[in-house]
């Protein structure tokens, strides 16, 4: 146990960093094609949403399963690092349109982004993602930082449930694997509102 801390660490950065390798490797050997810019736009996004669903579907299973307090500790340290390359992700997806498929244009990005309602719901739960991160990474070296993210770590739940609605919306053609991805956070987002108005009575 004394290096498990270390080992997760470890883990935890090469799975946060392979998706950049993966995504190198496929641009590389052309497999996106002449123009691979929206596959690399979407592979960004996508990653993200995985990313977030990870952590909150762990979290959710773990509840079921585990009691020890000891274990919760580690998987809330997990949490946290594979929340912050979701936002990582969320970030690059985010620049990668404006600057690749925007061209740079930020005013432009953001007539687009007021315009089309799949692209503000995206943008919403980035913002509720990068609020949470920045106390996420305050709460390491500051208690008050750690109680403030404890206190508003459920609106992970929403971003999810807002990106997976941007995931779906923003499907040209109609993906299983998409309305998938929605029902999970449906699911997750409902089973967290019913357990917090349980704890409320």
């Amino acid at each position: 146990m004394k290096y498990l801390k270390y080992h997760i660490f470890f883990w935890s950065v090469i799975s946060g960093i392979s998706p950049i390798g993966y995504l190198i490797w496929s641009v590389y050997v052309g497999r996106y094609g002449a123009e691979p810019s929206k596959e690399m736009l979407r592979f960004l996004g996508d990653i993200s949403i995985y990313f977030l669903l990870g952590v909150l579907g762990v979290q959710f299973v773990a509840r079921l399963i585990f009691k020890n307090k000891s274990v919760w500790g580690y998987l809330s340290l997990l949490a946290k690092i594979f929340g912050l390359y979701a936002l990582f992700y969320a970030l690059a997806h985010i620049v990668f349109y404006v600057f690749v498929e925007q061209g740079g244009d930020i005013f432009m990005s953001l007539q687009e982004t007021w315009r089309r309602i799949y692209l503000l719901l995206g943008a919403s739960a980035f913002l509720i993602m990068t609020f949470l991160g920045i106390f996420s990474i305050g709460s390491i070296f500051s208690l008050k930082s750690h109680k403030i993210f404890g206190y508003f770590s459920s609106l992970a739940y929403l971003a999810g449930f807002l990106a997976s609605i941007h995931y779906l919306l923003g499907q040209k053609l109609a993906v299983l694997s998409s309305y998938f991805i929605f029902l999970l956070f449906f699911i997750l987002l409902c089973v967290k509102l019913l357990s917090k108005s349980k704890d409320r009575r």
